[in-house]
């Protein structure tokens, strides 16, 4: 048995999907009480939950390895960064608004700081495929940020 499934993580990090982005339907922010060392005082945080997903038009589950798999699916605790991410992806503000919606976690190029190395977890909305998009006008077609128009 592989250590990864023996202490599964309560909280995705970029480094558990390195190369692997995660397919996601968000649940639901929570506000939660979390603390940032063994020493330390537990801190208000917003946690995201969501559930991986194969495909979006079926809503198929996909377990994301390594990742505890809460009664509300799997979390993530949210930053500054990766909320304005989110808010992009989902074209909203309100987090109220998050369920439902489905965005991509990938992770980003990791970074060292305090002599600690970790890969920060980044969000995008979901790119639909030219192959799955009806034939329309292409002034029409919706763009995803970052794409050319």
């Amino acid at each position: 048995m592989q250590t990864i499934d023996m202490f599964p993580a309560k909280y995705l990090k970029g480094e558990q999907i390195k190369g692997r982005p995660v397919l996601a339907r968000l649940r639901e922010v929570v506000e939660e009480k979390l603390r940032s060392g063994p020493d330390k005082p537990a801190e208000p945080a917003y946690v995201l939950y969501f559930v991986s997903i194969k495909d979006p038009t079926t809503g198929e589950i996909a377990p994301v390895r390594g990742l505890a798999l809460h009664q509300k699916g799997h979390a993530l605790v949210l930053r500054r960064d990766l909320a304005d991410e989110i808010m992009r992806a989902t074209n909203t503000t309100d987090t109220d608004q998050w369920p439902s919606k489905i965005v991509v976690f990938f992770a980003g190029e990791p970074k060292k700081t305090a002599g600690r190395t970790s890969t920060p977890l980044h969000a995008r909305a979901v790119k639909v495929s030219q192959q799955a998009q009806p034939q329309t006008n292409p002034e029409s077609q919706p763009q995803t940020e970052g794409a050319p128009a």
